[in-house]
C-alpha cells in the first residue's frame, strides 16, 4: 500500500501515513499531534517532548522477526517505577503492524489480539497470579501504573503525555503477554522475548549516550550531599549510591535528588572497587554499582553483596558474592516455565523446576532487604527494599525467583571461583576463601567418584573374564560320575575310590536330581581313605511347580553344587546319607558327580569387595559434601 502524503496544518511540512492502520501522526518538524480521518487530517496540539534514553532504535530502523522485513515507524515512551521504556510501532512488509518493547535492553515482540474472556480488573491483579488469555493461563509477572511520557511518528491510536496506563504483563515460558488497562475492555498483546541479535536490525542511532564502550562523563553532577562530582555510566540510572558519602540519589531528572543521606557510621569498601573492569565470558564489564543485602533466618543475620556490571552493549548482570563464593548472574527474559500444578502454588514453594532441560530443586526460601547501595543502579533501588526469594540449584548452576509487591524477576546464576574473579579483574590480592558450601558450589568430589566407579566398573569386567577363564582351563576331568536312588530302604551310598595328586587341590561335586514337586536331604562326606579324615556338607534339594489361576509357577532348583577346596594328595571317597521327601513315595533319584579343580567363585567376589571398597569410599566423600550443602538449606537430611 503506498503512503498517503498529506501537509501538516500546523506548519504546513509534507507528512506521510505509510501503515493503512496508523490513526495519529507527529509531525517531524514541529512536534504537533496529527489526527487523521476520512475527510481531514486534524492538528490535536503539541506533542511532549521525548526523553533522552539510550536505546538504538529510531524511526526508520528496520529488521527482521521470523524472516518477515519491518521498519519502524512510531513509538510510545512510557515512564514506570523503574525509569522509562520504549513501544516502537513496527509496520511488516505485508502491512501488519506490531510492537517492539525496548527496556533496558530486553526485546519483545507483540500483536494485538482480541480478548474473548473477561479480564480481571488490575486492581485484583498480584504477581504470580493467573490470567487467562486466549484458552492459555499466563502468569503475572509485572504490574506497573505506567504513565506516557510523549509519541513519535505514527501510531494506531491517540496518545499524549501524562495519560495513564496501568499495564500487566504475563509470561507463559517464552510467550509474552501484556494487558494494557488505559482502554476498557483493556487492550491485549501476545508475543515473545527475543534476542537483540535475531532481530539483524539496521539503520540504527549511532555514538548514543550510555550505549557505547565503557566511558565517563555521559551525565555530569555533584551531589546534592557532599558536593563531590558524580559522572553516570546510562542514561538508564535511576538511582546513585554517592561514592564519597553513601547518600542515596534519584538520577531520573537531568539532575541529583537528595532521596536520604548516609547513615551515621556505615561506610563499607567492596572488595571489587566501583569502575572496576574485568573480563567475564568473553565480555568487558565494569562495575558500577555495589549493593548489600541481608536475611534474618532464625534470629541470625546473614549478609551477602552484589555488584551491579554494565557492558559496552548497553546490557546489565550482576555478581554476587556470599561468604567468599561467587555467582555470575543474568536476569531471564525467557523465566521457566512452569506446569498447571506449579503454576498453583506458585506464591508458595515449589519443589523444583525445570528450565532449559535442566531439573533445579528447591534450596530456600528467604525475605531479603537491601542494606546499603553505593553507586549507580538501574531500577529505584532503596535502603529497606524487600524481596522474598526462592533459589532452585542444579550445581554449578542457580536459579533464582524474586518477588516483590509488583513485580516478579527470575535470574540464573552460575558459580564462579574467587581464583576466576581475580583474574578476570586482574586483582592484585587474593580474595578471601570460601566458607563452608554453597548452594550451588561444584561437589570437587563428584569427578574422582565418577571417575573411580568408572575403573571399578572396567577392573570388575577384567576381573569377571579372568576368573572365567581360570575356571575354563583349571577345570579338571570327572573323578566319579554316579547313580544313586534314594528310598527308605536304601539311603547310604558310597561312591567309587578315587586319587588326587601332587600338591593341594579343590574337589566340585555336582548334584544332579530328577525332582518334582519334593525335597532330597543330602548328608555328604569326603573321606581320605589314607589319613581317615573327613570332610562334612548338608545339601537340601527342591524343586515345587504347577500352575495357579491359568499361570504357570516354580521354585528351587533341581540340582546343587558343593567346593572341598585345600585338599591334599591321597585316596578319596564320598559317602552319602540321603532322604527323600515323602510325597515322592520314599524315593529319589540324583545324579552325582565328582570334578577336579576350577577357580573359586568365593576368590572372585573377594577381590570384587576389595575393588568395590575404593568407589564406595569416594561416594561416602561425595555424599558428605552434598550432606553439607543441604544442611543449609530449608530440607537438611533427615538424621536417624
Amino acid at each position: 500500500m503506498p503512503a498517503k502524503t498529506a501537509l501538516c496544518p500546523s506548519c504546513g511540512a509534507p507528512v506521510e501515513f505509510h501503515a493503512g492502520a496508523s490513526l495519529v501522526l507527529i509531525c517531524p518538524f514541529c512536534r504537533s499531534t496529527l489526527l487523521r480521518s476520512a475527510e481531514k487530517i486534524e492538528n490535536l496540539g503539541k506533542m511532549a517532548e521525548l526523553v533522552e534514553d539510550f536505546s538504538p532504535l529510531q524511526l526508520g530502523s528496520e529488521g527482521r522477526y521470523r524472516n518477515q522485513h519491518f521498519t519502524v515507524i512510531g513509538r510510545i515512551q512510557m515512564r514506570y517505577a523503574s525509569g522509562v521504556w520504549n513501544e516502537w510501532h513496527v509496520l511488516f512488509d505485508d502491512q501488519k503492524s506490531g510492537w517492539l518493547s525496548d527496556a533496558n535492553g530486553d526485546y519483545t515482540v507483540s500483536f494485538a489480539e482480541s480478548a474473548a474472556e473477561k479480564i480481571r480488573p488490575f486492581a485484583e491483579l498480584r504477581p504470580g497470579d493467573l490470567v487467562n488469555l486466549g484458552g492459555q493461563a499466563f502468569t503475572v509477572s509485572n504490574l506497573e501504573q505506567a504513565t506516557c511520557i510523549a509519541g513519535d511518528g505514527e501510531l494506531p491510536f491517540q496518545v499524549g503525555a501524562g495519560f495513564p496506563a496501568p499495564v500487566v504483563d504475563a509470561r507463559f515460558g517464552s510467550i509474552f503477554a501484556t494487558i494494557d488497562y488505559s482502554e476498557d475492555p483493556p487492550l491485549v498483546f501476545i508475543g515473545e522475548s527475543v534476542e537483540r541479535e535475531s532481530l539483524q536490525l539496521t539503520n540504527l542511532r549511532q555514538n548514543i549516550p550510555g550505549a557505547g564502550p565503557l566511558e565517563k562523563g555521559l551525565r555530569a553532577f555533584d551531589c546534592p550531599a557532599c558536593g563531590a562530582p558524580i559522572e553516570l555510566s546510562s542514561n538508564a540510572i535511576q538511582r546513585v549510591g554517592c561514592p564519597s558519602c553513601g547518600s542515596l540519589l534519584d538520577a531520573e531528572d537531568q539532575r541529583l535528588k537528595l532521596i536520604e543521606k548516609a547513615r551515621e557510621g556505615m561506610r563499607i569498601d567492596p572488595r571489587l572497587p566501583l569502575g572496576s573492569k574485568g573480563k567475564l565470558g568473553g565480555v568487558e564489564f565494569e562495575v558500577i554499582g555495589f549493593m548489600r543485602r541481608q536475611t534474618t533466618v532464625e534470629g541470625i543475620v546473614y549478609r551477602w553483596d552484589e555488584y551491579l556490571l554494565f557492558d559496552p552493549r548497553g546490557e546489565f548482570r550482576w555478581l554476587t558474592c556470599s561468604e567468599g563464593h561467587w555467582n555470575f548472574v543474568r536476569v531471564l527474559s525467557n523465566p521457566p516455565m512452569l506446569s498447571g500444578n506449579e503454576m498453583s502454588i506458585l506464591n508458595s514453594t515449589v519443589m523444583g523446576v525445570s528450565y532449559e532441560g535442566q531439573r533445579y530443586k528447591h534450596f530456600q526460601h528467604t525475605r531479603a532487604s537491601v542494606a546499603y547501595v553505593l553507586g549507580e543502579f538501574n531500577w529505584k533501588v532503596s535502603v529497606g527494599e524487600e524481596a522474598d526469594i526462592q533459589d532452585y540449584v542444579a550445581p554449578p548452576k542457580m536459579l533464582s525467583r524474586e518477588a516483590t509487591e509488583n513485580e516478579i524477576v527470575w535470574s540464573l546464576g552460575e558459580y564462579i571461583t574467587p581464583e576466576d574473579i581475580v583474574a578476570a579483574f586482574g586483582l592484585k590480592k587474593p580474595l578471601s576463601k570460601p566458607v563452608g558450601v554453597y548452594a550451588n558450589q561444584p561437589n570437587p568430589r563428584a569427578e574422582t567418584h565418577r571417575q573411580t566407579f568408572s575403573l571399578f566398573w572396567k577392573m570388575g569386567a577384567a576381573s569377571l573374564a579372568l576368573h572365567l577363564l581360570l575356571m575354563l582351563f583349571s577345570l579338571g576331568g570327572i573323578l566319579d560320575d554316579e547313580v544313586f536312588v534314594y528310598n527308605a530302604s536304601n539311603k547310604s551310598h558310597a561312591g567309587k575310590p578315587f586319587q588326587l595328586k601332587g600338591r593341594s587341590t579343590t574337589l566340585r561335586v555336582e548334584n544332579a536330581s530328577t525332582l518334582e514337586n519334593g525335597w532330597l536331604d543330602l548328608d555328604m562326606a569326603l573321606v581320605n581313605e589314607t589319613t581317615g579324615e573327613t570332610w562334612q556338607a548338608q545339601r537340601e534339594i527342591s524343586y515345587y511347580a504347577g500352575v495357579e489361576d491359568g499361570e504357570s509357577w516354580s521354585e528351587g532348583s533341581k540340582s546343587d553344587e558343593i567346593v572341598f577346596a585345600d585338599l591334599p594328595a591321597g585316596t578319596y571317597h564320598l559317602a552319602i546319607e540321603g532322604e527323600a521327601a515323602p510325597e515322592l513315595a520314599g524315593a529319589a533319584t540324583a545324579r552325582t558327580r565328582v570334578r577336579r579343580g576350577g577357580a573359586l567363585w568365593s576368590n572372585f567376589f573377594m577381590l570384587a569387595a576389595l575393588l568395590a571398597a575404593f568407589p564406595i569410599w569416594t561416594a561416602v566423600r561425595r555424599q558428605s559434601f552434598e550432606t553439607k550443602r543441604w544442611m543449609e538449606s530449608d530440607h537438611p537430611p533427615k538424621s536417624d
